[in-house]
């Protein structure tokens, strides 16, 4: 069963000066995250600065379309769409992995800028 692991940043005062260090701790076990199935949709409103250039507003919408191995790592697929686009891209595919659900791959689509 593989865990998730947080960084801690501890720092202790030592004669005067600081002393700092990282200390690993086991997040929660894979059994307690969610389990996602096809068809699980979020919609999100997005205001973001892009580039310090401009700002988007917009929406994001996620959907669970199924799930895939990619390097022999079993994964949750997901579609993604920006509407409207950001600079250029509307749409793109994400794979997490199911024992973390951290991201594996990510494939866009769109007239980037």
């Amino acid at each position: 069963m593989k865990t998730i692991l947080f960084i801690l940043l501890a720092v202790a005062v030592v004669g005067g000066g600081v002393a700092a260090g990282i200390i690993l701790t086991r997040g929660p076990a894979a059994a307690s995250l969610p389990t996602l199935s096809t068809g699980n949709q979020w919609v999100y409103d997005v205001e973001m600065a892009v580039d310090g250039n401009y700002t988007y507003n917009g929406t994001l919408t996620q959907t669970v379309t199924g799930q895939e191995m990619i390097d022999a790592v079993d994964c949750y697929t997901l579609n993604c769409t920006f509407d409207p686009a950001v600079t250029g891209v509307t749409t793109f595919k994400v794979w997490l992995e199911k024992d973390t659900l951290m991201e594996k791959k990510m494939e866009m689509s769109g007239p980037c800028m």
